[in-house]
C-alpha cells in the first residue's frame, strides 16, 4: 500500500495539508507528487483516481484506489 499526496506550488489548500502532513512526507510515509515538477505523473494519477488538487491517495499495491481526501 502507498499513499500519494498530489500538490501544485500555486495552490494554497496544497502548501496547507502539505505543512499539515510534514512530517509523514519527511519520513516517506507519503510520497508528494507536484504538479510542477511532474505534471504529466500529477494528471495521469488524477484522471485515474478522479481526483482534484490537492488529494491524499491511498492506493494498493496493484494500483486501485482504497481511499481518497
Amino acid at each position: 500500500m502507498k499513499a500519494y499526496l498530489l500538490t501544485a506550488d500555486g495552490c494554497q489548500p496544497c502548501q496547507d495539508l502539505k505543512e499539515s502532513l510534514k512530517e509523514l512526507i519527511a519520513n516517506g510515509e507519503i510520497e508528494e507528487v507536484n504538479f510542477d515538477l511532474s505534471p504529466d505523473r500529477v494528471t495521469e494519477m488524477m484522471q485515474k483516481y478522479e481526483a482534484n488538487l490537492p488529494s491524499l491517495l491511498i492506493v494498493s499495491n496493484d494500483g486501485q484506489l482504497i481511499a481518497s481526501a
